[in-house]
């Protein structure tokens, strides 16, 4: 292989390592910014707790804002001000820090940004079955929500590193949640929606299994319209992890606030997010820095055959959701090519050293040849 073969040879492996790892790492990166805290809540709640002269909390609470770099605009400050002499005019604080965010200053919350989930790729793919309950039936039960929450308490309480006084107050407000969710979960409509639910996706999945001549693409247009239900009753089950989450504020102190928001409620859906985030990193990094070229690569051209085969761009499927058209090629099969052209000739920093060292080698050998010539 000549100069520009290699050179096209190297930078084709930094191409497909560079996209790897900026996948993966974003993917990663999704999972903080997606429940970040806004910074100013800790202030707030801290200043209230120790109010004694209102002038110095109005000024403690814009000093604290601009040195944050989110100083607050004339018309914040004004309304701050307002609530300010209310405050010396009555004598009392009957708000919290809450009402003084979003009703006085209305801050608006932290953007939140486009957490990766692989859940909606294998609802619509050919590999739904790699995920445990995926249509939510088996969570949709009042003894599988109450032993979530129950969970969900464990998770806040040990996160937040509450004190026994702490976990009591925790686990009064955990029982009035389940209470109040019991409630709601015995509703007549939630009831009907949720046996219309179970209904509906059992009919479904009878005439997929059995063979039945449906067409792909109605079987996939119901299935996404029941996903899209069963992401409704599932959100109403988990509202109340939420609602106990937001609860646990008012208990922690803003020493313990501060080791940031509680981690999500687990899925049935992580463990594949995991593998895959991780798993991107890894591959990206290796051929990015030419180490183990021939098994990164491998395992590159592997992982982009399932993502070509969980939804194939073949006559009568309908295939991947993405940008363009295409029939039997589409990008993850073009990658896969380049990913095995890679593992074929081992295009990292150490086999190119070797190559070009064999190539030295040969040159020496040819050239009494070329002499006697």
């Amino acid at each position: 292989m000549n100069r520009w073969g290699k050179g096209f040879l190297i930078a084709l492996r930094i191409a497909v390592g560079w996209h790897f790892l900026y996948e993966g790492l974003w993917k990663i990166d999704s999972d903080t910014g997606a429940t970040a805290y806004a910074t100013s809540w800790y202030p707030l709640q801290s200043s209230l707790a120790h109010m004694k002269d209102p002038d110095a909390w109005y000024d403690d609470v814009v000093k604290t804002f601009k040195a944050r770099n989110e100083a607050l605009t004339e018309e914040q400050k004004g309304r701050l001000a307002e609530l300010r002499d209310k405050i010396k005019a009555s004598g009392k604080v009957e708000f919290d820090w809450a009402y003084v965010k979003d009703q006085v200053l209305q801050i608006p919350p932290a953007p939140e940004s486009e957490r990766f989930t692989a859940l909606p790729f294998l609802q619509q793919s050919n590999f739904r079955w790699l995920v445990r309950d995926i249509d939510g039936l088996d969570r949709l039960t009042l003894a599988s929500a109450q032993a979530a929450l129950d969970g969900r308490t464990e998770q806040i309480a040990k996160h937040y590193d509450f004190t026994a006084g702490q976990r009591t107050q925790l686990g009064q407000a955990r029982d009035t949640v389940k209470a109040e969710f019991a409630a709601a979960w015995s509703a007549p409509d939630v009831q009907a929606r949720l046996a219309d639910y179970e209904l509906m996706r059992r009919r479904v999945g009878s005439l997929a299994d059995a063979g039945a001549p449906f067409h792909h693409e109605r079987l996939m247009a119901d299935r996404k319209k029941l996903d899209l239900i069963a992401g409704e009753l599932l959100a109403f089950v988990n509202e109340p992890g939420d609602e106990l989450a937001v609860q646990a504020h008012g208990i922690a102190t803003v020493a313990q606030m501060a080791n940031g928001p509680v981690p999500r409620a687990a899925s049935p859906v992580d463990w594949i997010d995991r593998s895959m985030k991780y798993g991107l990193v890894a591959i990206g990094g290796c051929l990015l820095l030419g180490l183990f070229t021939r098994w990164a690569a491998i395992a590159a051209a592997l992982q982009l055959l399932i993502f070509y085969l969980a939804a194939p761009p073949w006559p009568g499927l309908p295939g991947a959701t993405m940008g363009g058209h295409y029939l039997y090629v589409d990008r993850n099969f073009i990658e896969m090519i380049a990913a095995g052209a890679i593992a074929a000739m081992a295009g990292g920093r150490h086999e190119s050293q070797r190559a070009t060292t064999q190539d030295r080698d040969g040159q020496l050998l040819r050239r009494p040849e070329a002499d006697a010539a």
